[in-house]
């Protein structure tokens, strides 16, 4: 593999990351982008003999934190679920008790 396509791998990597970390919150796309961004920066390091440059480097942790930033988006909204649930049903008891 050529400087020019492990360059190219590099850039993808951190690109990848950036858009793991700025999707995050979409839950999915953050998720999907952060193992790609990872799968990218060790493709790069495969092909570099197991040295990551800076950019791999960088979009690998982006990567990891897309990842960790979607799924504490995924327990967040749950747990504003359950919250929005649990208040409605509390506000329904609240309404029935008072009208008995």
């Amino acid at each position: 593999m050529n400087e020019q396509e492990k360059a190219g791998i590099s850039t993808k990597a951190l690109v990848f990351g950036i858009l793991a970390i700025a999707l995050s919150e979409t839950v999915i796309l953050g998720i999907v982008f952060g193992f790609i961004a990872r799968k990218q920066a060790k493709a790069y390091g495969a092909a570099n003999g197991g040295v990551i440059d800076g950019k791999a480097k960088v979009g690998n942790i982006l990567g990891l934190l897309g990842i960790i930033f979607g799924f504490v988006a995924i327990i967040y909204w749950i747990i504003i679920g359950v919250g929005a649930c649990s208040a409605n049903a509390l506000k329904d008891a609240l309404n029935n008790a008072l009208q008995q």
